[in-house]
């Protein structure tokens, strides 16, 4: 019978060619795995770590039974990114020793994550009064209540997504800038610092903008200049009578029960944001919706701007405003990734009858764009 099965065996390679059959290598209980395997988790990253035994040449990782990676000896961490949530994930770690393979050890990952993700604020080194006033309400509503923290912008350079950063975006998922009372970003603000921010952005992070913090768009290569605001009607210092969002426009553009402005007290249609004397006049237009945008807060008593703007791949623009002539400019919506404010109501002052709109406003703002999944 063995003779049978020998003369089958030489008639298949004569038929196939024996040299290219390739046979998977078997498992060695005898070659010991990774040893002392250690996980690290941070939300959704992780980080495994191992000792390998004398005379490892490779490491090879399964997810699920599928090799995902091959790693040479002494390479002895492996960082997963944004691994699924709420499922259970099998990694196995097997190591190759000369001609042997080990069994692998198998370690299961299940992570809990509702994508309820915080908001970071960022705090200027020397704020304005308006800055501060930010600040401290999101100190009290943010900080206090676990949601949030401040960081400085030495922070933002250090963006990254190997399990070193502090601002994961899966646990704040938000960076609020609030700039006022600015005609250029402040000096902490560099390049290095921009391009954390446009790191943490490309992961899925979003941006909250507000006030003169719209001067980074260009920055970020998020809108080219030409296409930045524009100033209008910007010559006093004061600005007088009540200033709130027009958002039922024309009868027809009824935007109220959006939800970045649920909960803010509706006058006739109007939300009121403003009316402090402290104020400034601060009036600028996006110059992406073209002439006709421009043109509607002289021509018009209404007037509102929808635009799509395509930029890179990472920039595709909304544009969402609400114009009331000499009441109110406009803010901004990109993507739901970033949200640029700009309304010149929009200020943290002192003697504004309508405080609790801003701070409802940005509440809302916040709570809409930090959760992720």
């Amino acid at each position: 019978m063995k003779k049978v099965l020998f003369i089958i065996a030489l008639v298949v390679c004569a038929l196939v060619g024996c040299q290219s059959v390739q046979y998977e290598q078997a498992a060695n209980a005898d070659v010991p795995s990774v040893q002392n395997l250690q996980v690290n988790m941070d939300v959704r990253n992780i980080t495994f770590s191992w000792e390998e035994a004398e005379g490892v040449e490779e490491v090879y990782i399964y997810r699920n039974g599928k090799q995902v990676e091959t790693l040479p000896a002494g390479v002895k961490t492996y960082f997963v990114f944004r691994e699924e949530p709420n499922v259970d994930v099998l990694y196995t770690f097997k190591v190759k020793k000369g001609d042997l393979v080990s069994e692998g050890i198998t370690q299961t990952i299940h992570i809990q994550y509702d994508g309820n993700a915080g908001v970071v604020m960022l705090s200027l080194a020397n704020p304005t009064a308006q800055e501060q006033k930010a600040k401290a309400w999101f100190e009290a509503n943010y900080v206090a209540a676990d949601k949030g923290q401040l960081v400085e912008a030495a922070v933002l350079k250090d963006i990254t997504f190997d399990g070193s950063s502090s601002i994961n975006p899966d646990r704040y998922s938000t960076l609020w800038i609030a700039m006022e009372g600015r005609t250029e970003l402040p000096a902490e603000l560099g390049d290095e610092a921009i391009q954390g921010i446009r790191r943490l952005v490309a992961a899925g992070g979003k941006l909250y903008l507000s006030g003169d913090a719209y001067l980074l768009l260009s920055k970020m290569l998020r809108l080219p200049e030409e296409k930045m605001p524009q100033a209008i009607d910007n010559t006093t210092v004061e600005g007088n009578g009540d200033w709130g969002l027009n958002c039922f426009m024309h009868k027809k553009l009824d935007y109220r029960e959006h939800a970045f402005f649920k909960g803010l007290v509706d006058t006739d249609g109007k939300l009121m944001l403003q009316n402090s004397p402290q104020r400034a006049t601060d009036n600028h237009l996006w110059n992406i919706g073209g002439a006709s945008a421009m043109n509607s807060w002289n021509n018009a008593v209404y007037g509102y701007m929808y635009a799509t703007v395509a930029g890179d791949d990472n920039a595709q623009y909304g544009g969402l405003a609400y114009l009331e002539k000499f009441g109110c400019s406009d803010g901004v919506i990109l993507t739901g990734t970033i949200v640029a404010n700009i309304l010149p109501g929009y200020q943290w002052v002192e003697g504004n009858a309508y405080q609790s709109n801003i701070e409802k406003l940005t509440q809302n703002i916040l709570e809409e764009i930090r959760i992720i999944k």
